[in-house]
């Protein structure tokens, strides 16, 4: 299940129309991975591998040339506990 996401409304439209939450951060992240560098202006791919899993191709003088993407669902142990309570109340 290889899907590749539409690139031309820009990146970070590209990550919120995904429908996974945290595109923003994501965003920011890649941002600093990228020294600083607007990510809309290096990544040149964005590819769904599978539910939750994206490749990014980068341009530009890196040690790397992708980025693979997973991201994971975090476990009741991790979610605050007074979430918890006003799920449970």
């Amino acid at each position: 299940m290889t899907e590749m996401l539409d690139l031309r409304g820009g990146l970070r439209h590209a990550l919120e129309e995904s429908g996974e939450p945290g595109a923003a951060e994501l965003y920011d992240f890649l941002q600093e991975l990228l020294d600083g560098d607007d990510p809309a202006d290096r990544v040149h791919s964005l590819r769904r591998l599978k539910a939750r899993v994206f490749r990014l191709e980068i341009a530009g003088e890196t040690p790397w040339r992708s980025i693979v993407l997973k991201r994971l669902a975090l476990s009741r142990a991790a979610e605050p506990a007074d979430r918890r309570a006003l799920a449970a109340g």
